[in-house]
């Protein structure tokens, strides 16, 4: 089976708590080589992640509430209305 489409199916994360842009762009730039679904990165890094994959066919995913979903669904809905903007 060809890698890429072994990978169409999967989102790609950063999910740690630290990270640098370097790894931002290195993700989104996997992302695209392998084909992958989605990059999905904390709410912070959407906006960066979303101008690196313009065009590319790469979904943008984030999170909310993450890692337990121990908040509130108002500021789980605050965060949503946040990435998406």
């Amino acid at each position: 089976m060809d890698a890429s489409r072994l990978a169409s199916p999967i989102d790609h994360p950063l999910l740690q708590p630290a990270y640098s842009d370097a790894q931002v762009v290195q993700l989104c730039r996997e992302a695209q080589q392998w084909r992958f679904a989605a990059v999905c990165v904390f709410p912070a890094a959407v906006a960066r992640v979303n101008a690196l994959l313009d065009g590319s066919g790469v979904a943008v995913c984030t999170v909310g509430g993450f890692p337990f979903g121990a908040t509130y669904g108002m500021v789980k809905a605050h965060e949503a209305r946040e990435a998406i903007a």
